[in-house]
């Protein structure tokens, strides 16, 4: 088997590294001020819509990004189309229902890719917007991946996340993707290639999904300043988390403490507070879609660079999307996962299992750049 980059899927999975605090890039043209998105009964002063108005600025000024494939999507949203909404990140994005003291939100429909959904199906009933998730059901308890658009794995990068999304997520033809990786990705070039990389396979994707870069930072900093520099080269929307909490601890009118109640994960405030921010960015184009033109035919810059993971590949031991399932030259003492196998953030396994009472090699044949 070749292929640019491969990844085996064995037990388990890795963490993503604590980067490094950066200051932010300098700041692109922003947009114009937008009426979009107030935010619901204040519970707080820095929660009044003039104040989320601010955060919207703040948030989007860095790198407002091109439109046009989002508002592809809205359209296909107003015109009452089937559209699949597909998430990919760290645990922000696959928050579980843990109590707020632990910096998780409430219950399911606090976390901010839910609060999303709902906004979407409340502005555009006619649509069909695609959710693998009941009501403040854990994502994955019962969920197979193959099945799930919220593919987020705590505790993992965008150099795990990049052998995944094909497979598991642009195999089903998301129309909208958003990727939230700056605190679990390190400040460093390899992070740096796995994030382009597995950008270049969303924009290169064949059904032409728009995306939407989250910026995000917690008490061990950010790799913020490090990714957006593939959403500049590329032009796509970013929305940025980290301008706004840095903006509220310099006015004093909120900490992180306020938004996370382990320093890490957001808490109740800090999921709306992202939601109303991605939310604003959508409103945004929505008010724009008579003028905004169809996006022309899209050709992929050339890499910023190496972006030797762009053809990735997950082996696992059942078909997975278009993947087909994988055979190992010897099991040893190793047997095939039966996908109900389940890691520590209740995703799903087709991989392999080891026999904890054997000790002979699993055995695989492949041929890549990168394995």
């Amino acid at each position: 088997m070749l292929s640019s980059g491969l990844c085996l899927c064995l037990f388990g999975c890795g963490g993503g590294e604590t980067p490094a605090s950066e200051p932010a890039d300098a700041p692109s043209v922003p947009p114009a001020e937008s009426s979009a998105a107030p935010a619901p009964t204040a519970q707080a002063p820095w929660e009044s819509e003039e104040a989320y108005a601010d955060y919207y600025r703040l948030s989007t000024e860095t790198q407002y990004g091109d439109s046009g494939r989002l508002a592809e999507f809205l359209r296909k949203c107003e015109n009452g189309e089937t559209v699949r909404v597909g998430f990919i990140g760290g645990s922000n994005t696959d928050s579980g229902p843990g109590p707020a003291l632990n910096g998780w939100a409430g219950k399911r429909s606090d976390i901010y890719s839910e609060q999303i959904l709902s906004w979407l199906r409340q502005t555009y009933p006619q649509a069909n917007i695609v959710n693998d998730i009941a009501e403040n059901q854990y994502p994955c308890i019962g969920v197979p991946i193959e099945q799930r658009y919220n593919i987020a794995n705590g505790a993992t990068a965008s150099d795990f996340g990049v052998f995944r999304i094909t497979s598991q997520l642009l195999d089903k033809s998301p129309d909208l993707v958003i990727v939230e990786y700056t605190t679990n990705d390190g400040p460093g070039d390899d992070y740096d290639e796995t994030f382009e990389s597995l950008c270049r396979k969303i924009l290169s994707a064949p059904n032409h999904p728009a995306i939407i870069g989250v910026g995000n930072r917690n008490a061990y900093g950010t790799s913020e300043p490090y990714l957006m520099r593939t959403a500049k080269h590329y032009n796509f929307p970013w929305v940025s988390f980290t301008r706004v909490l840095n903006k509220g601890e310099e006015t004093g009118a909120f900490t992180l403490d306020d938004v996370s109640g382990d320093t890490v994960h957001w808490n109740v405030q800090g999921h709306h507070l992202m939601a109303q921010l991605i939310i604003s960015r959508l409103e945004d184009v929505r008010e724009q879609l008579d003028t905004l033109p169809a996006p022309e035919d899209y050709t992929l810059p050339e890499p910023r660079t190496a972006a030797r993971y762009e053809d990735a590949t997950m082996l696992w031991s059942a078909p997975v999307g278009n993947a087909p399932a994988y055979t190992p030259d010897s099991w040893g003492s190793w047997e095939k996962g039966d996908g109900n196998y389940q890691d520590k953030n209740y995703n799903t396994i087709h991989g392999f299992v080891a026999d904890t009472t054997g000790g002979a090699p699993l055995r695989c044949a492949v041929q890549g750049r990168l394995i």
